[in-house]
């Protein structure tokens, strides 16, 4: 079976870009001298002339079945253009094998219909006109920190950081921790842009000495301005008082209060030995 070597015809210019008007298309088995046929349809029973001549449009229907050397004369025997090895597209629309080179030769590839298989292909700027792509292999972008890339949106918002991780909260009072113990320190951030969303919890088993305000310090990212966020006891007997938050002050948490006086500062004489806090704080980095 033969396949056409463009279609619906296969056109040919001259080096001007003119239709290469009665010219002359000679087939030859790829790589040697030795003239090998096409054909005239697509059974591939019927030999075409050798040459085929190109009508006053520089057009001619020519099948092939193979690898062919082709060169292409004007009418009066002058080489326009010699291309070797080079095959028409074949049924399934594998194109590994095919060989294109299109010196002076303009091959039109018009209404096919069959599967296009692209293995390991890198496509430049290509348009895709209702595709269908069945299980596409999708690969999982790392993110982090991006150095030299960013996700622009509209035309002028850029995102060029994204972070999860985890940090350890400390709590002192006065700035300092003599001797608390915890059962446990967690805390959990995500920094989209300049944006951080912090999380924590703490279980202490021992308060220790220190007196003072209290503070919590270790967050991952140090804030540009202060933010509040919402602080959250479970009391086991501490003395804590009603809508308390936190601000964020560099990379420390300063833990406050409302209360009819004013803004309190939260400090050693709230927590107890088995106090456990979460809470939660987005802020500007």
């Amino acid at each position: 079976m033969a396949q056409p070597l463009g279609a619906p015809y296969s056109y040919f210019a001259d080096s001007n870009g003119a239709p290469l008007a009665g010219g002359k298309v000679y087939t030859y088995a790829a790589g040697t001298t030795t003239p090998q046929n096409s054909y005239t349809d697509s059974s591939g029973t019927t030999p075409a002339p050798n040459p085929v001549v190109l009508d006053s449009a520089g057009r001619a229907t020519i099948w092939l079945s193979g690898f062919y050397k082709i060169v292409v004369t004007d009418a009066l025997g002058n080489t326009i253009s010699t291309t070797d090895n080079i095959t028409a597209i074949n049924s399934t629309g594998d194109m590994s094998k095919s060989v294109y080179d299109q010196a002076n030769i303009q091959e039109q590839l018009v209404g096919l219909t069959a599967v296009q298989t692209l293995t390991n292909k890198t496509l430049t700027s290509p348009i895709l006109n209702t595709a269908t792509l069945n299980n596409p292999t999708m690969v999982t972008p790392t993110l982090g920190v991006a150095s030299s890339t960013s996700i622009k949106f509209g035309s002028g918002s850029v995102l060029n950081t994204y972070v999860q991780g985890s940090w350890t909260p400390v709590l002192s009072f006065g700035g300092a921790s003599v001797g608390i113990t915890y059962g446990s320190q967690v805390g959990t951030y995500n920094q989209i842009g300049n944006m951080v969303f912090v999380t924590f919890s703490l279980t202490i088993t021992s308060k220790g000495s220190s007196t003072g305000a209290a503070l919590i310090s270790g967050l991952p990212v140090a804030a540009s301005t202060n933010s509040a966020g919402k602080l959250v006891l479970n009391a086991n007997g501490s003395s804590w008082p009603n809508n308390a938050y936190i601000l964020t002050n560099s990379t420390t948490l300063l833990l406050r209060a409302d209360s009819t006086t004013g803004i309190t500062q939260i400090v050693d004489t709230n927590f107890t030995n088995t106090t456990n806090i979460f809470g939660s704080c987005v802020y500007n980095s």
